[in-house]
């Protein structure tokens, strides 16, 4: 079975295919983190402009485009570190 963070970067790698011009690192809480920046999407525990953080349930739920960035944040579902500018911008591509 295909991990979320397998499909993150799959979904991801196709949508953002430039890059995205800032740094965002989302960590699913039991499974790792994934760097979004200019090179792309990867597997990766570096640091970054902006941290999110959720549960494999929350991020597979806005992966499958059932719940939206902005209502997660608001819910407190997502836990932001750093700027919250990037993740605003991502979350369109997320779902």
């Amino acid at each position: 079975m295909e991990s979320t963070i397998d499909r993150a970067i799959q979904k991801l790698t196709k949508k953002l295919k430039n890059g995205f011009k800032d740094t965002v690192k989302i960590h699913i809480l039991g499974e790792g983190s994934i760097i979004i920046d200019h090179l792309g999407v990867r597997r990766s525990d570096e640091t970054a402009e902006c941290t999110v953080t959720a549960t494999e349930k929350t991020f597979k739920s806005i992966l499958d485009g059932k719940t939206k960035v902005q209502v997660a944040i608001l819910s407190k579902k997502l836990t932001i570190n750093g700027n919250i500018a990037p993740i605003m911008k991502l979350g369109s591509f997320l779902s």
